[in-house]
């Protein structure tokens, strides 16, 4: 799939998700001031995912996304998805997005120590149409492709975790 083709999956398979509360971003301890401020409007609500266009404009990192609740997770992922079309956009954004994808590494350890990451993962999961399942699964899989041909070594460094993911649970989607 090209680039063009994996925004149009986006497009048409998160589309229509409405903006979250502002209150209903994260649980109890807050969010990324870089994430809060992107996502911020006058209004309760938070701002479409599809505004965050360039997203590198409004956040340098992925980090706040581990902040989010599954359910704001589910809303803004097609945002760093979007973005992570280009090789600009892996590099910026691959790490944090892939623990939200998957719960463990290329081992089956937790990603976080001491965390519940799975039953996180599992809400989140459960969030997912299966539209939007096949989507996520063409996207890791462009996104291995591209990691293959960027010479960066910290993102060669999550190959086998991706693998891993796909194996795991994202293949039956492709």
């Amino acid at each position: 799939m090209t680039a063009g083709d994996l925004q149009q999956c986006l497009d048409q398979a998160f589309g229509d998700l409405r903006p979250p509360e502002l209150q209903d971003l994260t649980r109890s301890f807050g969010l990324d001031p870089d994430f809060e401020e992107a996502v911020k409007t006058e209004t309760d609500k938070a701002r479409r995912w599809q505004e965050l266009r360039p997203l590198d404009n409004f956040l340098g990192s992925s980090i706040g996304i581990l902040l989010l609740t599954p359910a704001a997770c589910h809303y803004f992922l097609p945002a760093f998805l979007y973005a992570m079309t280009s090789p600009e956009g892996i590099r910026r954004y691959l790490a944090p997005v892939l623990s939200i994808l998957w719960y463990s590494d290329e081992y089956g350890d937790p990603v976080f120590q001491g965390s519940d990451r799975r039953g996180e993962w599992e809400q989140f999961a459960a969030l997912l149409t299966d539209e939007q399942k096949r989507c996520i699964a063409h996207c890791l899989v462009e996104i291995v492709k591209s990691v293959n041909s960027l010479e960066e070594c910290e993102v060669h460094m999550e190959l086998d975790r991706m693998e891993y993911m796909l194996e795991k649970y994202w293949k039956p989607w492709l």
